[in-house]
Formats: structure tokens, C-alpha cells, sequence
């Protein structure tokens, strides 16, 4: 039988002073949900349908059809529970949840999703997003009224026109497909993938295990800013029993949530065996509890500069390879003007002394082109290096 060999991690992120979202990863099942509805809502409506989905997990059907009829059930049984929360405090109105899963037959995989969460998958070293966000953009961009690169930065780009909410009719699409053993499947939250454009990420996922890529994703969401949560689960298909320990990640795994939710069996209890998860949200409040303090001032301050900072280009290094950012390497207390492009297979240690240290300081650009034009100057100098090693400079 198929299954996955995964890690997961949710991170608050560095504005957010709570995570809203939940998800869970076994060896035949991957979950993420992203809530809204603000506090004491959205964390409550992401951790209800990951509990709703994880309950009774041994009764899970092997057979493709079976399957599907089951996921609808269980996202049917949050929805009436997200509506239930409601009613029992009207100021939760306006809560929901986005819902993405992957899950394992005995010989086939099943999708379901809705909302703006995301399942991609890389293949032969090429990703593909297997998800369509349930947005108002991508519905332009369906009908030709906005391009995919108007659409990234549209103002109500994160309007979503279908959610897990309670109240509204349920629309939840659901496909089989066939997997093929070595796949790689990345189920994520949009704190990922507003931060990281699907360059990057593939490059990421092109390298090391689960555990690896999940981190590194993280890690470059942090150092892209991180404005929502992150959340990230990472899965190779495998052709043999994975025995593989559950993770529950986020919202759902808060007492206080669990609490509010009422006696739900979730799975997993206590700290997760992974050390991917390593108590997430606990490592989240660390590390950006002394951000909260200014993140209204510095809101403010980008309210003005962002739009500034969206034409201006640099060429810096990252992880010993030359990297292409949009903004300004300045920041605003510990928040970053900028975000990662694009990550190239340049190494730096074969530059030139001159443009190694150029590229280590920073090379600031005002457009995107004139960027690029750097990257293909100081590739073209490394190539001089390699034909020509002894000319002055070269390592």
C-alpha cells in the first residue's frame, strides 16, 4: 500500500499575534486549514475540521469511491459544527476556514479543497500546483479580466468566494488522481505562498527530505516577513507501510481551543513526536513577542513605502548562491522590505573577488530587468573565472 513519508510545521509568524491555522500529516493523510474570522473564530474554525476529518481515523475506506464519499461527511460534519459555534456566540460570525487534503487509497490518491489553501506537487523536478484558490482574482483571471501577474498584487487578492463557514451552501471539489512512488507533495497554508513565489519553493523541494524542505520554507517565509501564518507539510509518496508518527500542527493542538471546541477526539495528544514540530507555537511567541509591540507603528510606516519598495530590485546572496529580491534591503524594526524572487544556481565562491563582495553587500537596482542584468553580468564573469582562472581576481 502507498503512503507518505512527511514532516509538518505551522509557524504565528511575524504580525500575527495568534495562529489561526491547524493541520495534521500521517502516514496515508495530509491536512491544512487556514480559519479566519479573527480571534477566538478562526482558530476555531481551522482546528474544527481537522478534528472533524481526524476522528475515527481507523475507519478510513481503501477503496477511491469510499473515500470521497468519506471526506464529504467529514467536511459536512465541520461545517455543521462551525455553524453550531456560531449560535453559541453570534460575535463568532464571520468565522470559517480554507480545507485542503490529500489522502492515500490502497492504489490511488484523493483531493479535496477549498478556499486559497494550496496542494502542489513536484514531479521530476517540476512543480505543479494541483489546487485552484477559490478567490475573487483567480475568478478574473479565469475570465481573462487580470493576468496572474496583476492578480499577485491585486488589493483583494485574498477575498475568498468559497470557505468552510457554517452558514453558506458547502461547495468542496474533490478528484482522484494517480500518484506515482517518488512524488513529492507540498500542502500549505496562503502565509507561504504570498511570501514565496513557486520558483522558490520548487527549488526548495527539489532539495533534502520533509524535514529539510518544511524548515527551509519556513525559514524563507520568516526572512520574506512573514505578515500571516505559515503553515507547511511536506510528503514523499512511498510504495511501502510507513510507519510514521502522526503530527498535529497549530490551532488544533492549543488547549484553549480544544476547550472551546468542546470533547473532540483529536488525535494526537501532548507534544508531537517530530522534532520538525517541536512545539511550534511556543518557538512563534519567542521569536516574535518583541516584535508586537511596534508592529502598529511599523504597519503604518509601510502603508507608505510599500508601494515604493514593489519597484525596487537587489542582488544579494543567500545560503552561498546569488539571490534576486523585490524591495529594498532596509526594514522597518525587524520587519523586511523586501521578499524572495528568485534563488539561482550561481554559487558565489566562483565569483570574482570584486563582484563576490559586491553581491555579499548588496547590488540595489530600480527594476526587475536591470536586475536580472546584473545576475547575467556576474554569471558571465564567473564563466571568465572558469576559462581563464588565472585572470586577477578569480577564487
Amino acid at each position: 500500500m502507498i503512503s507518505f513519508r512527511h514532516a509538518a510545521s505551522s509557524h504565528v509568524g511575524l504580525v500575527r499575534s495568534g495562529n489561526e491555522d491547524s493541520g495534521y500529516a500521517d502516514a496515508h493523510l495530509l491536512v491544512v486549514a487556514d480559519g479566519m474570522g479573527g480571534h477566538a473564530a478562526g482558530e476555531l474554525a481551522s482546528a474544527a475540521v481537522v478534528a472533524a476529518v481526524c476522528a475515527d481515523l481507523g475507519d478510513r475506506p481503501s477503496d477511491s469511491d469510499a473515500y470521497e464519499s468519506w471526506v464529504r461527511a467529514k467536511v459536512d460534519s465541520a461545517h455543521q459544527r462551525i455553524g453550531d459555534l456560531i449560535i453559541e456566540d453570534p460575535e463568532r460570525h464571520g468565522m470559517g476556514t480554507t480545507f485542503t487534503l490529500i489522502g492515500a487509497t490502497a492504489e490511488h490518491l484523493v483531493l479535496a479543497h477549498v478556499g486559497d489553501s494550496r496542494a502542489y506537487r513536484l514531479r521530476n523536478g517540476m512543480l505543479e500546483q494541483l489546487t485552484r484558490d477559490h478567490t475573487y482574482v483567480q475568478m478574473l483571471v479565469d475570465t481573462g479580466r487580470l493576468s496572474p501577474e496583476e492578480a499577485a498584487n491585486h488589493p483583494r487578492r485574498n477575498l475568498l468566494l468559497r470557505t468552510i463557514d457554517g452558514i453558506h451552501d458547502l461547495e468542496l471539489d474533490v478528484e482522484e488522481f494517480t500518484g506515482e512512488i517518488g512524488d513529492r507533495y507540498l500542502l500549505c497554508s496562503d502565509g507561504l505562498t504570498t511570501v514565496l513565489t513557486d520558483a522558490v519553493i520548487c527549488d526548495v523541494l527539489r532539495s533534502g527530505d520533509p524535514t529539510y524542505a518544511v524548515s527551509t520554507l519556513i525559514d524563507y517565509a520568516l526572512a520574506g516577513g512573514a505578515p500571516d501564518n505559515v503553515s507547511v507539510i511536506v510528503a514523499d509518496l512511498m510504495d511501502t507501510e510507513e510507519q510514521a508518527d502522526s503530527i498535529l500542527i497549530g490551532a488544533a493542538r492549543e488547549a484553549e481551543v480544544r476547550e472551546d471546541l468542546g470533547e473532540v477526539p483529536l488525535p494526537v495528544d501532548g507534544p508531537p513526536a517530530s522534532s520538525v514540530v517541536a512545539s511550534a507555537l511556543d518557538i512563534a511567541r519567542q521569536r516574535s513577542r518583541w516584535f508586537i509591540a511596534g508592529v502598529a507603528a511599523a504597519m503604518v510606516m509601510l502603508l507608505f513605502v510599500g508601494r515604493w519598495t514593489m519597484d525596487q530590485w537587489y542582488v544579494t546572496e543567500i545560503d552561498g548562491r546569488v539571490a534576486l529580491y523585490q524591495g529594498v534591503q532596509q526594514s522597518i524594526g525587524p520587519m523586511p522590505l523586501s521578499r524572495l524572487d528568485t534563488l539561482t544556481d550561481l554559487r558565489t565562491a566562483v565569483l570574482p573577488a570584486f563582484d563576490r563582495q559586491q553581491v555579499r553587500s548588496g547590488i540595489s537596482t530600480g527594476s526587475r530587468a536591470d536586475a536580472e542584468a546584473v545576475i547575467e553580468r556576474i554569471r558571465r564573469a564567473a564563466l571568465t573565472c572558469v576559462n581563464q582562472p588565472e585572470t586577477v581576481g578569480c577564487p
